[in-house]
């Protein structure tokens, strides 16, 4: 199996070496500035550096994603040297060689490498490298699913969380479509997913969007395994950078994955839980330690609870949260309330995991997306029994809340 690359992934690109050439598509081919020069020019003059530190450093390379970009962008950004072009090749074809295809989703290629970055906050891209054995008849869309782990199930997107479903998915649409790959090619798929912090456990199919719902598959689906797009390196330097306690638990699961990161992620807990009194005692047996409310899309916020459970709650409970607005936003309340003459929204929902399940001890992180407007709230929240129809515990004021508008950037 290859190994993972740790480069830089660019959204949307699909590049295709054909017979020792690189053909660039759906990239810009402008070049760029001096400035910014490329694996192969010297970083003070942006000339060509010697051919045989280039050719040490082709063959020195032993991730074939990484040495796929290292020849595409050769070819894009003017390298021309025979000798430069032929170890590009000529390394490539023994990478190839070496590696075992991480399987075959159809009869028409194999897949050859896999690779998930998260190549800085809210950005992850997934690379497909696969190899072109027959001509595709259709155009095909590549499906992704990851599943999560139990205790990140209230990270999936609430569609997700919705149907009851244990995992996310995703979709991306080569282009060139693949009725233009040629038998004998290599083609690269990269693509930005909209992910959350948290491990997946990959898998991928192709599918015919133009076909019903459950005659979609086309071929077979390939487990791809466990990942969490960071480096033990990187997931430690995330918790470092933390900058509440929101962000930080969002790496709780990960942070067990070894003894260094459980050990920064208990130093950086204790650090901000020491700088960051109790928003309030949301009832007996829960304390609510921070609570954030943030854009991530038109009309859409995201909502996230941080509690700390002091004892067992036997109770199923819903999560309120109110939000008076001033008279100059009245007009932006949803018109049910409106008509009722109220001066304030209401949203609630049931959390996951739910309230009886929340381990005494423990700190329990809590995210759902809501429709809200980008104006100032004054909210407020509090628990309300399902079983027993009455409120649980004490109403919280959480003050003026406002998110104009930090919309991730990746989509899927």
């Amino acid at each position: 199996m290859y190994k993972a690359s740790n480069s830089y992934r660019r959204p949307a690109a699909i590049i295709c070496l054909v017979m020792g050439v690189v053909l660039l598509v759906s990239l810009s081919a402008c070049s760029r500035a001096p400035e910014d020069p490329a694996w192969f020019q010297s970083k003070t003059t942006g000339d060509p550096v010697d051919e045989g530190a280039l050719i040490n450093r082709i063959n020195a390379t032993d991730d074939i994603v990484v040495l796929f970009r290292m020849k595409e962008e050769y070819s894009s950004r003017g390298g021309e040297a025979d000798a430069v072009n032929r170890a590009l090749s000529e390394r490539m074809d023994i990478l190839a060689s070496q590696g075992v295809p991480l399987g075959s989703p159809c009869p028409e290629v194999d897949l050859v490498a896999f690779d998930y970055r998260r190549p800085g906050p809210n950005r992850y891209y997934v690379d497909f490298l696969f190899r072109v054995n027959k001509q595709f008849k259709t155009n095909l869309a590549i499906g992704i699913t990851g599943k999560v782990l139990a205790e990140n199930r209230d990270q999936l997107s609430p569609k997700r969380r919705k149907a009851g479903k244990e995992s996310e998915s995703w979709s991306v649409k080569p282009d060139p479509p693949t009725s233009a790959w040629r038998p004998g090619e290599y083609v690269l798929v990269s693509s930005a997913i909209n992910a959350r912090p948290i491990a997946y456990n990959f898998q991928i199919s192709f599918y015919d969007p133009a076909k019903q719902s459950g005659g979609q598959l086309y071929g077979d689906v390939v487990p791809l395994g466990w990942s969490r797009g960071l480096t033990e390196a990187d997931l430690i330097e995330e918790i470092n950078r933390a900058g509440n306690l929101i962000d930080l638990y969002r790496l709780a699961g990960d942070s067990r994955s070894s003894s260094s990161a459980s050990s920064a992620f208990e130093k950086k807990s204790s650090q901000l839980l020491e700088d960051n009194p109790l928003v309030g005692k949301i009832c007996p047996e829960a304390d609510l330690v921070e609570f954030d409310f943030q854009k991530i899309g038109d009309k859409r916020y995201q909502v996230d609870y941080l509690f700390r459970v002091n004892q067992p709650l036997d109770k199923d409970c819903l999560i309120i949260l109110s939000g008076v607005v001033d008279e100059n936003h009245r007009e932006f309340l949803s018109e049910k309330r409106r008509k009722m003459g109220k001066r304030s929204e209401i949203w609630s929902f049931r959390p996951y995991p739910r309230t009886k399940d929340w381990p005494s001890g423990e700190y329990v992180l809590v995210s759902n997306e809501i429709e809200a407007q980008p104006i100032p709230y004054d909210m407020h929240t509090s628990l309300y029994d399902r079983g027993g129809e009455q409120p649980h515990g004490e109403r919280i004021s959480l003050g003026w809340r406002a998110d104009p508008g930090r919309v991730a950037p990746a989509a899927h």
